[in-house]
């Protein structure tokens, strides 16, 4: 197992996986607190996905595109991202060096309660979340030429709710699962790869 992650930068150096990507634990205060994870998500794009893990909580996964505050649920959840109903208590903030958290139950519930916080922060060859608006009934290419061999791909609608479509490399040709139900691979035909697109 390596211990880097290689990306083509300008300056013709390497980054590191910490440079990236960080799994963080912490417990829980019921108030706010500052997550520290190495983790610029101030002024570069990406993303904070959080669930308990000492009490049943939906996945919370947070996005620069979309803003703090607005969460995507998981786990046999269908919601969309909550941009009616903003819950200013859970992620409040993406900052240079992690994130901050206010004293919802999903995020930040007393210290008997433990959770983890994977930070992804977009980088060639790595990562990259974006927003896209795709017509009812009509195709949507998305340029993926930056992550170079694509490994896998969720799509979820925010707007409505949906489903949490998953295509992974090592899935069976033609084949999908979803993110937020235990079923197994199948023909659903919402995403297909095709090279870096």
């Amino acid at each position: 197992i390596t211990d880097k992650l290689l990306m083509a930068a300008g300056s013709g150096g390497e980054l590191m996986v910490e440079d990236v990507f960080s799994a963080y634990t912490y417990a829980g205060n019921a108030s706010t607190q500052t997550i520290t994870t190495g983790i610029n998500l101030d002024t570069k794009e990406g993303l904070v996905w959080i669930k308990g893990r000492t009490d049943a909580t939906n996945h919370q996964l947070f996005d620069t595109i979309n803003g703090a505050t607005y969460a995507l649920m998981t786990s046999d959840s269908t919601s969309a991202s909550q941009a009616a109903t903003v819950n200013a208590d859970t992620l409040t903030a993406f900052t240079s060096t992690g994130f901050s958290l206010g004293g919802d139950v999903a995020v930040n519930d007393t210290s008997a309660h433990n959770y983890v916080g994977w930070s992804f922060q977009m980088a060639n060859k790595f990562f990259h979340v974006s927003s896209q608006v795709k017509a009812a009934g009509a195709d949507k290419t998305v340029d993926l030429s930056a992550l170079g061999t694509v490994g896998m791909v969720v799509v979820k609608r925010t707007d409505s709710t949906s489903m949490w479509y998953v295509w992974h490399r090592s899935l069976t040709a033609g084949k999908l699962v979803y993110l937020n139900k235990t079923d197994a691979e199948a023909t659903l035909g919402h995403i297909t790869v095709s090279g870096t697109t």
